[in-house]
Formats: structure tokens, C-alpha cells, sequence
């Protein structure tokens, strides 16, 4: 093997300048590409995560007669009801405090063509989610109903428009005083960074998918697409796309570093089953998980 490298160095000696530099280049970037994939090296313990079957903005069902509706403490008490993790989303209000939605604007649940950030939070509880019984809860509310029964992923909502430090403050400080199972993610790689500098010892992930393969153009989505943010938040675990398994950076980070990954959203038995063993995690909507094979895949070594 010395010998060989030996043969290739003395060859690049003898070629060109350039050519050798063209060559160095061409072999570091693979070199950079997996290096910018990886996560902390070092991340806390979250035994909870590994098997988890999640129900996506709680055990809902958007129907009528619209008693738990996604994201309502209706949808989050029957998962806990049942013995389901939960996955929700917090966003900031006008004024600034914890509003559990989906959505930047109201439209779709509540029919009003408004931002949730343009409201307070008075009178965004005041809204009924679909017209139904159920109103937009705060963050507080939600962790109280929860009340530490099962775990909880917390989706932080931060567009550029807001100011992500804050939002991520906000949600921290609550958390701190939360008796329960948790662990945060995002899309914005800020919100990752901010966690893993200011909260160390909370579980952190990054959320992602293979965005190019929707026709999304630009930095931002290429970063996205091939994990290359993880090298500016280095999460602890990857919540990717159930159906892009086959994505070369999800697969690095799966096999070369073999760590920890949520499944995005899974909505039938079918799809569960075909993806269980690339993940540890399942965030699931639209049915209900098969009870023989719940938790499955608890290996804690990924």
C-alpha cells in the first residue's frame, strides 16, 4: 500500500502544476461535502427517540365535527391518550409569545388571509381551527395538556422575516421549566446552531428533504437538499423526507455516521413499513400505526 502511494505521488509530481492542483481540488470536495454532512459529535442522550412513532401536530383529524383538529390540544390529548409521541410547531405572535400553528398565515385553518405574526396572541387563542371547538392554543397549553406523559418534538417555525434568536429563547426558557421528554428541530440551520451553543444538553434536529428533486432553485435549497447546513449547526439527529431515502446526503449521514433520523410524515401502514430501517423515528399522520409492530427499530448505535 506505501509503495502504491509512492507510484501516485511521484506520477503527480510529474504532471503539470495545474493539473495536480485541478486534481487535489477535484478529491477534496467529495472529502468536504461528507465532512459539512456530519452532526455533533457528541450529542445528548434522548433514549425516547429511538422507535418512536410520532403523531404529526398530535392525533388529529381534520374532519368534522372538528373536536381535534391538527395542532389542537383536542389532536394532542388523544395521542397521549394513546400512547403516541407528539410533533408540533411553535411560532411567535405579534406580541411576541408561543402560539402552537402550523401555517404563516390563517388561512387554511382558520379562512382569514392574515399572518399569525401580525396577531397577538389574545387574539389568536380567540380563533377557532376550522370552526370547531378548538382554539389556537399557546405553547404553555399544549405542555400543560402534555404534562410530560409522552414525548414531544417541537418544530420552531422561523422565517427570515423574524428574528430566530429570539423566537429560540423564548422557546428554550420555557422548556427549562417543562418536566417531560422533548427534543426541538427546525428547517432553519440558525435555530439548530442557537440550541446546540445556548441549550447543549437538548436534543437537536435538522429537517430537511431532497428539495431539488421539486424543481427548488438557489444556495439556500442546494445547502438544504445535500445537508450542507449541518456544518454551521452540526444537529444531533436529521428529520428527512419519508420518501427520499435514497438521497446521497441522508445516506451519508446514515451510514458513514451512522447517526440518529426522524421519518417525514409517514401517512399509511404501507409507507411505515417500507421505511422502518432507515430511520429510528416516525412522524406519522392519517392512520393509525399497526400495534404488533410499534417500536421496531431501537437501535441506539444509528
Amino acid at each position: 500500500m506505501i509503495m502504491i502511494y509512492l507510484i501516485v505521488g511521484e506520477a503527480m509530481l510529474k504532471l503539470h502544476p495545474s493539473i495536480t492542483i485541478l486534481l487535489i481540488i477535484s478529491a477534496s470536495i467529495p472529502l468536504f461535502f461528507i465532512y459539512s454532512v456530519g452532526g455533533r459529535s457528541r450529542r445528548p442522550d434522548f433514549p425516547e427517540f429511538y422507535g418512536l412513532l410520532c403523531a404529526h401536530r398530535g392525533l388529529f383529524k381534520n374532519a368534522p365535527p372538528y373536536d381535534r383538529p391538527e395542532n389542537s390540544l383536542g389532536a394532542f390529548r388523544a395521542a397521549v391518550k394513546a400512547g403516541y409521541g407528539i410533533e408540533l410547531d411553535v411560532r411567535f405572535s405579534r406580541d411576541n409569545k408561543l402560539v402552537v400553528f402550523h401555517d404563516e398565515k390563517l388561512t387554511r385553518l382558520c379562512g382569514e388571509d392574515i399572518r399569525v405574526c401580525d396577531l397577538t396572541a389574545d387574539e389568536l387563542t380567540s380563533r377557532r381551527i376550522l370552526g370547531g371547538s378548538e382554539h389556537i392554543p399557546l405553547l404553555k397549553e399544549a405542555l400543560d395538556v402534555i404534562g410530560g406523559a409522552v414525548p414531544i418534538i417541537i418544530e420552531i417555525k422561523c422565517t427570515k422575516n423574524e428574528k430566530c434568536a429570539s423566537l429560540c429563547r423564548a422557546v428554550a426558557e420555557m422548556l427549562d421549566g417543562y418536566d417531560g421528554p422533548f427534543c426541538v428541530e427546525s428547517f432553519n440551520p440558525k435555530v439548530v446552531r442557537w440550541f446546540r451553543k445556548n441549550r447543549p444538553h437538548v436534543f437537536i434536529g435538522q429537517l430537511s428533504e431532497a428539495f431539488l428533486r421539486d424543481g427548488n432553485r438557489g444556495a439556500d435549497y442546494f445547502a438544504m437538499h445535500h445537508l450542507l447546513v449541518n456544518l454551521a449547526g452540526r444537529p444531533d439527529f436529521v428529520a428527512y423526507n419519508c420518501h427520499h431515502v435514497d438521497a446521497a446526503a441522508f445516506r451519508i449521514w446514515r451510514n458513514i455516521y451512522r447517526s440518529p433520523a426522524a421519518a417525514w410524515t409517514v401517512r399509511t401502514q404501507e409507507e411505515l413499513d417500507a421505511i422502518r430501517d432507515y430511520y429510528n423515528c416516525y412522524i406519522f399522520e392519517g392512520f393509525i400505526p399497526d400495534e404488533n409492530k410499534r417500536n421496531e427499530n431501537k437501535d441506539t448505535n444509528m
